[in-house]
Protein backbone atom coordinates (compact mmCIF):
# COMPACT_ATOMS: atom_id res chain seq x y z
CA UNK A 1 0.00 0.00 0.00
CA UNK A 2 2.76 2.42 0.92
CA UNK A 3 4.49 1.54 -2.35
CA UNK A 4 1.37 2.51 -4.31
CA UNK A 5 1.03 5.80 -2.44
CA UNK A 6 4.70 6.61 -3.00
CA UNK A 7 4.40 5.89 -6.72
CA UNK A 8 1.27 8.03 -7.02
CA UNK A 9 2.97 10.88 -5.21
CA UNK A 10 6.06 10.68 -7.44
CA UNK A 11 3.96 10.56 -10.61
CA UNK A 12 1.89 13.55 -9.54
CA UNK A 13 5.01 15.56 -8.70
CA UNK A 14 6.48 14.71 -12.11
CA UNK A 15 3.23 15.78 -13.70
CA UNK A 16 3.34 19.14 -11.93
CA UNK A 17 6.95 19.68 -12.98
CA UNK A 18 6.02 19.03 -16.62
CA UNK A 19 3.13 21.49 -16.41
CA UNK A 20 5.37 24.15 -14.87
CA UNK A 21 7.96 23.52 -17.60
CA UNK A 22 5.36 24.02 -20.34
CA UNK A 23 4.29 27.34 -18.84
CA UNK A 24 7.76 28.81 -19.44
CA UNK A 25 8.22 27.53 -23.01
CA UNK A 26 6.86 28.77 -26.32
CA UNK A 27 6.89 25.25 -27.77
CA UNK A 28 6.92 21.84 -26.14
CA UNK A 29 8.99 18.96 -27.49
CA UNK A 30 7.06 15.82 -28.45
CA UNK A 31 9.14 13.81 -25.97
CA UNK A 32 7.63 15.70 -23.01
CA UNK A 33 4.11 15.28 -24.36
CA UNK A 34 4.65 11.52 -24.58
CA UNK A 35 6.05 11.45 -21.04
CA UNK A 36 3.00 13.33 -19.75
CA UNK A 37 0.70 10.81 -21.47
CA UNK A 38 2.61 7.89 -19.92
CA UNK A 39 2.25 9.43 -16.44
CA UNK A 40 -1.49 9.89 -16.97
CA UNK A 41 -1.84 6.28 -18.12
CA UNK A 42 0.09 4.91 -15.14
CA UNK A 43 -1.99 6.92 -12.70
CA UNK A 44 -5.14 5.51 -14.27
CA UNK A 45 -3.76 1.97 -14.00
CA UNK A 46 -2.92 2.38 -10.32
CA UNK A 47 -6.32 3.82 -9.45
CA UNK A 48 -8.12 1.13 -11.50
CA UNK A 49 -6.33 -1.81 -9.86
CA UNK A 50 -8.75 -4.18 -8.14
CA UNK A 51 -6.33 -6.33 -6.20
CA UNK A 52 -5.29 -3.73 -3.59
CA UNK A 53 -5.56 -5.16 -0.10
CA UNK A 54 -7.86 -3.49 2.37
CA UNK A 55 -9.76 -1.89 -0.48
CA UNK A 56 -11.76 0.69 1.46
CA UNK A 57 -8.75 1.92 3.42
CA UNK A 58 -6.56 1.88 0.34
CA UNK A 59 -9.01 3.86 -1.76
CA UNK A 60 -9.52 6.31 1.08
CA UNK A 61 -5.76 6.87 1.36
CA UNK A 62 -5.34 7.29 -2.40
CA UNK A 63 -8.25 9.74 -2.58
CA UNK A 64 -6.72 11.75 0.24
CA UNK A 65 -3.43 11.95 -1.63
CA UNK A 66 -5.15 12.89 -4.88
CA UNK A 67 -7.18 15.64 -3.22
CA UNK A 68 -4.10 17.01 -1.46
CA UNK A 69 -2.06 16.93 -4.66
CA UNK A 70 -4.91 18.56 -6.60
CA UNK A 71 -5.08 21.43 -4.12
CA UNK A 72 -1.31 21.71 -4.21
CA UNK A 73 -1.34 21.70 -8.02
CA UNK A 74 -3.81 24.59 -8.13
CA UNK A 75 -1.48 26.71 -6.06
CA UNK A 76 1.56 25.58 -8.03
CA UNK A 77 -0.04 26.34 -11.39
CA UNK A 78 -1.06 29.80 -10.16
CA UNK A 79 2.46 30.56 -8.96
CA UNK A 80 4.05 29.33 -12.15
CA UNK A 81 1.47 31.27 -14.14
CA UNK A 82 2.60 34.46 -12.42
CA UNK A 83 6.25 33.56 -12.97
CA UNK A 84 5.61 32.79 -16.63
CA UNK A 85 3.74 36.07 -17.11
CA UNK A 86 6.57 38.00 -15.44
CA UNK A 87 9.17 36.28 -17.63
CA UNK A 88 7.23 37.16 -20.77
CA UNK A 89 6.90 40.80 -19.76
CA UNK A 90 10.63 41.01 -19.03
CA UNK A 91 11.36 39.27 -22.32
CA UNK A 92 9.20 41.75 -24.24
CA UNK A 93 10.74 44.76 -22.50
CA UNK A 94 14.26 43.54 -23.31
CA UNK A 95 13.48 43.07 -26.99
CA UNK A 96 11.55 46.35 -27.18
CA UNK A 97 14.55 48.30 -25.85
CA UNK A 98 16.88 46.66 -28.37
CA UNK A 99 14.39 47.22 -31.19
CA UNK A 100 13.93 50.90 -30.35
CA UNK A 101 17.70 51.47 -30.38
CA UNK A 102 18.11 49.68 -33.73
CA UNK A 103 15.23 51.68 -35.22
CA UNK A 104 16.74 54.97 -34.05
CA UNK A 105 20.10 53.93 -35.43
CA UNK A 106 18.61 53.46 -38.91
CA UNK A 107 17.22 56.99 -38.80
CA UNK A 108 20.56 58.43 -37.68
CA UNK A 109 22.45 56.56 -40.43
CA UNK A 110 20.18 58.05 -43.11
CA UNK A 111 20.64 61.53 -41.65
CA UNK A 112 24.39 60.90 -41.60
CA UNK A 113 24.32 60.09 -45.34
CA UNK A 114 22.42 63.32 -46.06
CA UNK A 115 24.80 65.44 -43.96
CA UNK A 116 27.81 63.77 -45.58
CA UNK A 117 26.39 64.78 -48.95
CA UNK A 118 26.25 68.38 -47.76
CA UNK A 119 29.92 68.22 -46.73
CA UNK A 120 30.92 66.76 -50.13
CA UNK A 121 28.74 69.30 -52.02
CA UNK A 122 26.54 66.50 -53.42
CA UNK A 123 22.80 66.34 -53.91
CA UNK A 124 21.25 65.72 -50.51
CA UNK A 125 19.43 62.59 -51.74
CA UNK A 126 22.59 60.97 -53.20
CA UNK A 127 23.23 57.44 -51.94
CA UNK A 128 26.73 55.88 -51.56
CA UNK A 129 26.49 52.96 -53.98
CA UNK A 130 23.29 53.44 -55.97
CA UNK A 131 20.97 56.06 -57.41
CA UNK A 132 19.34 58.88 -55.46
CA UNK A 133 16.92 58.34 -52.61
CA UNK A 134 13.39 57.51 -53.76
CA UNK A 135 10.26 55.91 -52.34
CA UNK A 136 10.63 52.23 -51.51
CA UNK A 137 12.05 49.78 -48.98
CA UNK A 138 15.71 49.84 -47.96
CA UNK A 139 18.34 48.04 -45.91
CA UNK A 140 20.48 50.43 -43.85
CA UNK A 141 23.79 49.30 -42.35
CA UNK A 142 27.40 50.14 -41.63
CA UNK A 143 29.99 49.13 -44.22
CA UNK A 144 33.60 49.67 -43.09
CA UNK A 145 32.34 52.14 -40.48
CA UNK A 146 30.49 54.13 -43.14
CA UNK A 147 26.71 54.38 -43.46
CA UNK A 148 25.29 52.59 -46.49
CA UNK A 149 21.78 52.03 -47.81
CA UNK A 150 20.46 49.58 -50.41
CA UNK A 151 17.15 49.74 -52.21
CA UNK A 152 15.37 46.38 -51.90
CA UNK A 153 12.02 47.18 -53.48
CA UNK A 154 10.58 50.33 -55.04
CA UNK A 155 7.04 48.94 -55.06
CA UNK A 156 4.60 48.09 -52.28
CA UNK A 157 4.84 44.64 -50.72
CA UNK A 158 3.33 42.80 -47.79
CA UNK A 159 5.37 43.29 -44.62
CA UNK A 160 2.85 41.60 -42.31
CA UNK A 161 4.98 38.46 -42.10
CA UNK A 162 8.52 39.73 -42.60
CA UNK A 163 9.94 36.80 -40.60
CA UNK A 164 9.69 34.69 -43.77
CA UNK A 165 12.01 37.12 -45.57
CA UNK A 166 15.61 36.38 -44.58
CA UNK A 167 16.80 39.48 -46.48
CA UNK A 168 16.01 41.62 -43.46
CA UNK A 169 17.20 39.25 -40.71
CA UNK A 170 19.88 40.44 -38.27
CA UNK A 171 22.79 38.22 -37.15
CA UNK A 172 25.85 38.56 -34.94
CA UNK A 173 29.38 37.88 -36.18
CA UNK A 174 32.13 36.23 -34.14
CA UNK A 175 32.95 39.59 -32.50
CA UNK A 176 29.28 40.05 -31.49
CA UNK A 177 28.82 42.89 -34.00
CA UNK A 178 25.42 42.89 -35.65
CA UNK A 179 24.55 43.27 -39.32
CA UNK A 180 22.23 41.76 -41.87
CA UNK A 181 22.83 38.02 -42.06
CA UNK A 182 23.71 38.14 -45.76
CA UNK A 183 26.41 40.74 -44.99
CA UNK A 184 28.28 38.41 -42.60
CA UNK A 185 30.49 36.01 -44.52
CA UNK A 186 31.83 33.71 -41.81
CA UNK A 187 30.34 32.24 -38.64
CA UNK A 188 27.22 34.06 -37.53
CA UNK A 189 24.62 33.78 -34.81
CA UNK A 190 20.98 34.32 -35.64
CA UNK A 191 18.88 36.86 -33.70
CA UNK A 192 15.08 37.27 -33.59
CA UNK A 193 15.28 40.73 -35.24
CA UNK A 194 14.37 41.90 -38.73
CA UNK A 195 14.75 45.53 -39.80
CA UNK A 196 14.15 47.74 -42.79
CA UNK A 197 13.53 51.36 -43.75
CA UNK A 198 10.53 52.57 -45.72
CA UNK A 199 10.66 55.88 -47.64
CA UNK A 200 7.37 57.59 -48.55
CA UNK A 201 6.45 60.81 -50.29
CA UNK A 202 5.49 63.69 -48.04
CA UNK A 203 2.09 65.21 -48.78
CA UNK A 204 0.19 68.19 -47.43
CA UNK A 205 -3.39 68.15 -46.17
CA UNK A 206 -4.68 68.48 -49.75
CA UNK A 207 -2.72 65.47 -50.93
CA UNK A 208 -0.13 67.45 -52.87
CA UNK A 209 3.44 66.12 -52.83
CA UNK A 210 5.88 68.26 -50.85
CA UNK A 211 9.20 68.32 -52.67
CA UNK A 212 12.62 68.23 -51.00
CA UNK A 213 11.35 66.01 -48.18
CA UNK A 214 10.52 62.36 -47.47
CA UNK A 215 8.72 60.51 -44.70
CA UNK A 216 11.14 57.94 -43.23
CA UNK A 217 9.73 54.93 -41.37
CA UNK A 218 12.26 52.81 -39.50
CA UNK A 219 10.78 49.45 -38.57
CA UNK A 220 11.93 46.53 -36.40
CA UNK A 221 10.17 43.18 -36.19
CA UNK A 222 11.04 40.37 -33.80
CA UNK A 223 9.57 37.00 -32.96
CA UNK A 224 9.54 35.90 -29.33
CA UNK A 225 6.29 34.62 -27.78
CA UNK A 226 4.60 35.86 -30.96
CA UNK A 227 5.47 38.53 -33.52
CA UNK A 228 6.09 42.10 -32.33
CA UNK A 229 6.84 45.35 -34.13
CA UNK A 230 8.39 48.71 -33.34
CA UNK A 231 8.64 51.67 -35.68
CA UNK A 232 9.76 55.29 -35.69
CA UNK A 233 8.65 57.94 -38.19
CA UNK A 234 10.52 61.11 -39.01
CA UNK A 235 10.68 63.74 -41.74
CA UNK A 236 13.90 63.83 -43.77
CA UNK A 237 14.26 67.09 -45.68
CA UNK A 238 16.73 69.25 -47.53
CA UNK A 239 16.89 71.59 -44.56
CA UNK A 240 19.65 73.75 -46.02
CA UNK A 241 17.60 74.57 -49.06
CA UNK A 242 14.39 74.99 -47.09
Amino acid sequence: MQLFLAEVTILLVLQELLISYWLTKEQTHLYYKKLFAIIQLRLYQIISMKHIKNTSLAWFSIIEVLIAMFIFSLGLVSVYGLISSSLRVNNYNKHAIIASNLAREQIELVKNIRDTNYAKLKLWTALPNTWDLQTGYYKVFLENNNADIWLISSSSWDTSDITHNSTYKICLDTDKNYNYCDKITWDKTSTPYYKYLEVQETKDSSGNVIHDSYMIISKLVWYSYGQHEFEIKTLLSDWRRI
